[in-house]
């Protein structure tokens, strides 16, 4: 199902162990969005010194990670050292996100840049070429902080809207040129699962996110499948003449070479415990 439900939690969740990140997954959560930079505890920013062990945690948990970078009001339209200080945070789990969420919102409402929002937020975006870039903001925060700019509707909206409940296209009207939500950010702060979050619901189709594809089915009898790893080489174990290295059907040849294998193991077994 395209429609999913999500938590996403920042450095005031502290660490998440990956126990509640399974009770949240099997409440039917699916994806975890994390602060990587942003407003921390002591009320200073920074990055999220929890980034990585929370994202590892909802890996290990089977669900969906992402994380979120808020972009605060500057003289500057660089972003380099602040994204680049958000990526270290994730460390090696980055490569695991499946989507980089600018969060565009500030409590005064002072505009991204003084005069040139647009291109500090054009900015930031290029630093995320590597992975799919989406925009967290709401109707009240977008006009004041982008000055009017309403040239990045080709990038998914993640909107805050806490009057509408769960529902992703009930109730929305389009602003900053969207025609359509990618994820809802319908509840605030609180405890849900034992973890410190807000809820969302999310389209991964309109994030651009493939779910994982169900394991494959191991062809193999079990005992085979541990002879495989008992043989690493399978022409080291059963020889083919060079006539047989290029035939295309090599490979049906060597799966009957295990099978055979396999035949012998079973009948070692039979004869020594009696059993398979």
């Amino acid at each position: 199902m395209a429609q999913v439900k999500a938590l996403d939690v920042s450095s005031h969740s502290g660490p998440v162990p990956v126990e509640k990140w399974r009770v949240a997954q099997d409440d039917g959560v699916r994806l975890a969005i994390v602060q990587a930079w942003g407003g921390l505890p002591d009320g200073s920013m920074g990055p999220n010194p929890y980034c990585r062990q929370q994202l590892l945690g909802a890996r290990e948990a089977g669900l969906l990670t992402a994380i979120y970078v808020w972009i605060p009001p500057d003289t500057t339209t660089d972003t380099s050292v602040l994204m680049q200080v958000a990526k270290d945070a994730a460390g090696d789990e980055y490569q695991h996100v499946s989507f980089v969420a600018l969060d565009i919102e500030d409590p005064q409402h002072r505009p991204l840049h003084p005069t040139l929002p647009e291109q500090r937020l054009e900015n930031a975006i290029g630093h995320v070429r590597d992975k799919t870039a989406v925009i967290y903001t709401s109707r009240s925060m977008w006009p004041d902080l982008m000055k009017g700019w309403e040239s990045f509707a080709w990038l998914p909206l993640w909107d805050a809207s806490y009057a509408q409940g769960d529902q992703l296209d009930v109730n929305f009207r389009p602003y900053g040129s969207w025609t359509q939500r990618a994820a809802l950010q319908y509840e605030g702060s609180g405890t849900r699962y034992g973890i410190w979050s807000c809820a969302d619901v999310v389209d991964l189709v309109r994030l651009g996110i493939e779910e994982e594809p169900e394991p494959a089915e191991n062809p193999y009898p079990l005992s085979l499948a541990l002879l495989v790893k008992r043989f690493a080489n399978i022409t080291d174990a059963f020889p083919l003449e060079q006539d047989e290295k290029d035939d295309p059907a090599r490979e049906a040849k060597e799966i009957v070479a295990w099978q055979d294998l396999y035949d012998q193991e079973v009948a070692w077994r039979r004869s020594w415990f009696g059993r398979e």
